[in-house]
């Protein structure tokens, strides 16, 4: 059977999760991951119907995800944190911590930074390169050794929360919440 829709056909169907999917992606090598209310990030063969990884870690449900410029995978979570992973170890590799309320959305930047927005009103750039395993248990739950990063610049001062962001051409970023659409223009690395 192929993964694919004919005519608007349903021609698979994934199980695994326990709970809502709520974010999707797909990583270069063709995989699919998939973000859930169940806490965990999940690795698909579409070619075989099956999935391949659980990552776990996040405490609430994990709510965006984005493929970084390495490969890497980040996730977001109600539990006010990112996650770095390393798709071939399924390890994670960092954990990003700032966000005083939940984290809804990231947009990779072409640069190799990340940007996440949340219901604190800020969006946060991250220098992910930052981010890797330290290999001296500095870690935080399940995560091992994964390191830990601040961010390289907070944008605050925005009107509500952020719900979804999208890297733009020319170094600027979208941010959207219920009402409004706004353009940003990020500093340079």
């Amino acid at each position: 059977m192929e993964v694919g829709a004919r005519g608007g056909a349903v021609t698979a169907t994934l199980k695994g999760h326990t709970h809502a999917v709520l974010a999707l992606a797909v990583l270069p090598d063709g995989t699919m991951a998939s973000g859930s209310g169940d806490m965990t990030v999940r690795l698909w063969d579409l070619g075989a119907q099956a999935c391949v990884a659980t990552l776990a870690g996040h405490t609430h449900d994990v709510t965006s995800l984005a493929v970084l410029a390495d490969g890497r995978l980040a996730s977001s979570s109600l539990d006010k944190t990112v996650r770095l992973w390393d798709v071939r170890t399924h390890a994670c590799v960092g954990v990003l911590k700032g966000h005083t309320d939940l984290v809804c959305a990231l947009a990779a930047l072409p640069d190799g930074r990340l940007a996440s927005g949340s219901f604190d009103k800020t969006i946060r750039v991250w220098n992910t390169r930052r981010a890797v395993a330290s290999g001296s248990g500095a870690g935080v739950g399940a995560g091992g050794g994964a390191a830990r990063a601040a961010p390289v610049v907070v944008l605050d001062g925005l009107v509500g929360c952020v719900e979804e962001l999208l890297s733009l051409p020319g170094g600027y970023l979208a941010s959207s919440n219920h009402k409004q659409i706004r353009i940003l223009r990020l500093p340079p690395p």
